[in-house]
């Protein structure tokens, strides 16, 4: 779908005058974006297509994101009031399409119910499904909330149209050096807007600056010889010849852990992931704990991980590293655990079998193994190879955009790509004519 896309609008940019009413008749609602200029950039891109665009700033990280160029609205209520404040905005602005990024968060989440209720639009941006140089743009929700969700049956004989995805991406630089200086730019940005959003409540349980404190502290431990003495210890279980498995940890305060899991915490996922394995897993078998390249370790793994190895008798075969190449671990290991990260979807295109603990978008018959935790351990459930190359080119084709939210050239092209989709849309499903009404996506989370 990406490069198809990015091709018809590099084919309106050819003919400007084929531009004039494209997304006219529609007006889009963005909410919070990824850090950085993205979503301005994208309004401005909108605008050309004669779309109108409202923007609603509840931070001051938006703020900062934002730009004079192109008014914007700031809800400064509280999150008890936002529902009434939003509804009032989309009736009294003749909102049609609301756009925000992630879908879990309160603000958000409260958005999509109102979007239901009124008949709009929703479209969702998240990093992307398969990474790098990906982005996700999908209709109605994301992760677990996806649509996608409820069309197995019609991936199981979609033709596998990539022989490998590698052939038809163009990567878009080093962006994680731009994310981690839009991320710590919003977080202070945050502080200095304070006063002018006073009832604004942040999604993650530890304040911006005690994350910045801890990416910080980080960074100097790695400096000084940690990340070195890490990947030792996992140059040395990949390398004793004994089977490994690999838990792949999440961000901490990550939605889809307490809003797709039973689990509150990822110290909640170590502790069961732990005590299953010491009681079901070869005894010659060791269990590494791959921590998550933007976790900022407020909430201590290491010490999490020590207490319930010792309280289960397996000090020995528990291990904890920071940094590794998902590509070199995964192929040997014998098998990954997951609550429902996106590297999870990378074990399985790699062929490592893999058990998700929450809800997943990937998570099915013949792509992950379907038994329990405990079965896991001794006979894994191996991916179809064939049913994850379609998987691959059904969600390649259906929400993902080459591009990223950070660096000039990867913003270029996934807005190119979002636009693309927003003008195919409207061209082949009538859009303009009359609202699309959201099909929320089955609820799992009793299967």
């Amino acid at each position: 779908m990406s490069t198809t896309l990015q091709r018809q609008v590099q084919d309106e940019e050819l003919h400007p005058s084929r531009r004039e009413a494209r997304l006219a008749n529609r007006h889009f609602l963005l909410l919070q974006g990824p850090f950085g200029t993205f979503y301005y950039q994208l309004a401005s891109e909108l605008l050309t297509f004669k779309a109108q665009v409202t923007k609603v700033n509840l931070n001051g990280a938006d703020v900062w994101g934002w730009r004079r160029g192109i008014p914007a609205v700031r809800y400064t209520g509280s999150p008890d009031e936002w529902r009434a404040w939003l509804a009032d905005l989309i009736a009294e602005r003749g909102i049609t399409d609301i756009v925000m990024h992630a879908d879990c968060q309160s603000y958000h989440s409260q958005a999509v119910e109102v979007a239901k209720d009124l008949g709009l639009r929703v479209y969702v941006t998240e990093q992307g499904y398969l990474r790098p140089h990906w982005i996700t743009f999908e209709r109605s929700g994301v992760n677990a909330n996806s649509s996608l969700l409820e069309e197995f049956e019609a991936i199981r004989t979609f033709p596998a149209l990539f022989a490998s995805r590698k052939r038809i991406v163009t990567p878009t630089g080093k962006h994680t050096r731009a994310y981690v200086i839009n991320t710590t730019v919003a977080n202070l940005a945050l502080y200095f807007w304070h006063a002018a959003f006073p009832k604004y409540r942040n999604a993650f349980s530890f304040a911006p600056w005690l994350q910045c404190v801890g990416h910080s502290r980080r960074y100097i431990q790695n400096r000084l010889g940690g990340r070195h003495r890490s990947l030792k210890r996992l140059d040395a279980v990949m390398n004793s010849g004994d089977p490994f498995y690999v838990a792949l940890l999440q961000r901490p305060g990550d939605s889809q852990i307490y809003k797709h899991s039973p689990f509150k915490t990822m110290g909640e996922f170590c502790e069961a992931t732990i005590e299953s394995f010491a009681k079901h897993a070869p005894a010659n078998a060791k269990l590494v704990f791959k921590r998550h390249p933007l976790d900022h370790d407020l909430d201590n793994h290491l010490a999490c991980l020590k207490k319930a190895a010792k309280a289960f008798g397996v000090t020995d075969r528990v291990v904890y590293v920071d940094g590794g190449v998902l590509g070199q671990i995964l192929p040997a290991a014998r098998g990954a655990i997951t609550i429902n990260s996106t590297a999870g979807l990378t074990a399985v295109e790699m062929g490592c079998p893999t058990i998700c603990l929450g809800r997943a978008l990937y998570d099915g018959q013949g792509m992950t193994h379907q038994g329990s935790l405990n079965t896991f351990w001794d006979g894994p459930q191996h991916p179809d190879a064939e049913l994850v190359a379609r998987f691959i080119g059904y969600i390649l084709i259906k929400t993902q955009i080459n591009g990223d939210f950070s660096t000039k050239q990867g913003m270029r092209m996934a807005i190119a790509g979002i636009i693309g989709g927003l003008i195919y849309e409207a061209k082949t499903e009538g859009i303009d004519a009359a609202p699309f009404e959201m099909v929320p996506a089955r609820d799992r989370s009793a299967a």
